[in-house]
């Protein structure tokens, strides 16, 4: 069954203070070290960390210049994030956010921001990203 994504239309962002540092934290192929395959995956691990943080940090360029690396069309190749953004929605703000992809996507953005903030605190300049990546995530238990 094929799942409708109402944030298809949504543009996805990054602060630029992380988007610099995509050469440390995004790599291809099943050799390469790096976290990331996708800058959608780093987004999302940002984001379920500003949710594990309970963490938020504005969205926009009066904080960070928001850089945009692509839109919400790129969920549809793991519909279990629209899926998850419907469950976000609905806990933050009901059915009403749950009507307002552009609302749900804004809010999701700040918990990313916060997110991101904190893992690049972690793992930058600590030699290996992944394994700082492993160490910083684990040390939140």
């Amino acid at each position: 069954m094929l799942l409708s994504n109402p944030y298809a239309t949504q543009d996805l962002w990054m602060p630029e203070s992380v988007h610099r540092h995509l050469d440390t934290l995004q790599g291809g192929g099943d050799s390469d070290l790096r976290p990331f395959r996708r800058q959608v995956d780093l987004w999302w691990v940002g984001f379920a960390l500003g949710l594990r943080l309970d963490s938020t940090r504005p969205h926009g360029a009066e904080v960070d210049k928001p850089r945009k690396f692509n839109n919400g069309s790129i969920l549809s190749t793991d519909p279990w994030r629209v899926q998850y953004l419907n469950l976000f929605a609905l806990a933050k703000g009901g059915t009403d956010m749950l009507d307002s992809p552009s609302r749900t996507m804004n809010l999701a953005h700040e918990y990313a921001n916060a997110g991101l903030d904190w893992l690049m605190d972690e793992i930058l300049g600590r030699g290996d990203a992944l394994l700082a990546l492993n160490n910083a995530v684990r040390s939140l238990d």
